[in-house]
C-alpha cells in the first residue's frame, strides 16, 4: 500500500521471451575438410546466434528502500526459465544440440539524488549468468554456463512521467563452470573436462520508462529493466 509504505516499494513482474531471433544462422567456414581445402556452409557458434529458439517465461522482483531525502537502496532479481531442453540445431562437428538455457540476474546498489534537479547517480554490484542445469526441463544440450560479477556505475534523469537510465557494468570476476555435458564426459573419461567461454569486459545499458499515471515525482531510485 503506497499510502502506508512510503519509504519502500517492491514490484513483482511476470514475462515471456518469445522465439523471435533466428537460432540456426549459417555462414561460410573456410579451410575445412581433411585437407583444409573446402568452403562449407555451417551453423555459426551459439554465442552469436540472434536467438535460442525457445519461448521462455521469466520472473523478476524490483524494489527500493528510501534511506533519506537523497539516498536509497535499490535491488533487482530476475530469472529466465528455458523450458525446452534444446532447439534441435546440431553443433558443428558434434552430436549435441544447442540448449535453450536458463538465465539469471541480481543487482544491488545505492542511488543518490543530486542537487541538480532530476538527476540521480547510482553505484552497485551486479551478478549475472547461465546455470549449468535448468530449474525446469532437461539440461542434456550444449551450453556455455558461467557467471560474471561487475561493478556498476550509472546515472538517471527523471522529468515528471519520464525516467531515463544509463549504466555501464564493468566485470571484476568471470567464471566458466562445468556444463551438464562436461560433467557427463568427465565421469565417462575419468578426467576433469570443461569447455571454453568468453565474457564481455563491460556492458552498456540504456532504458526509458514512461509513467501512465498523473502523479509527478521529484526523484526516483534507479530501477533497471532486465536484459538477457
Amino acid at each position: 500500500n503506497p499510502e502506508k509504505a512510503k519509504n519502500f516499494n517492491y514490484a513483482l513482474g511476470v514475462g515471456v521471451k518469445l522465439n523471435t531471433g533466428k537460432y540456426d544462422v549459417k555462414d561460410t567456414f573456410y579451410n575445412q575438410g581433411p585437407d583444409k581445402d573446402q568452403d562449407l556452409e555451417l551453423v555459426v557458434d551459439q554465442s552469436i546466434q540472434p536467438g535460442d529458439g525457445g519461448i521462455s517465461p521469466s520472473l523478476d522482483l524490483q524494489g527500493y528502500h528510501i534511506i533519506s531525502d537523497r539516498f536509497s537502496v535499490t535491488s533487482t532479481l530476475y530469472y529466465l526459465f528455458g523450458i525446452e531442453e534444446s532447439n534441435g540445431v546440431l553443433i558443428r562437428n558434434q552430436s549435441a544440440e544447442f540448449a535453450v538455457p536458463d538465465q539469471y540476474l541480481a543487482r544491488l546498489g545505492l542511488s543518490y539524488v543530486t542537487p541538480l534537479k532530476g538527476f540521480s547517480i547510482y553505484a552497485g554490484g551486479r551478478l549475472e549468468g547461465v546455470p549449468a542445469e535448468d530449474l525446469i526441463g532437461g539440461s542434456n544440450a550444449y551450453r556455455r554456463p558461467g557467471y560474471s560479477i561487475a561493478i556498476e556505475p550509472g546515472i538517471s534523469y527523471n522529468a515528471n512521467k519520464l525516467v531515463v537510465n544509463f549504466s555501464v557494468p564493468f566485470a571484476v570476476h568471470r567464471n566458466r563452470i562445468q556444463s551438464y555435458l562436461d560433467k557427463v564426459r568427465s565421469e565417462t573419461e575419468g578426467e576433469y573436462i570443461i569447455g571454453d567461454a568468453a565474457f564481455a569486459d563491460y556492458l552498456i545499458n540504456f532504458g526509458i520508462t514512461y509513467r501512465l499515471n498523473h502523479k509527478s515525482h521529484t526523484s526516483s531510485p534507479m530501477i533497471e529493466g532486465t536484459q538477457n
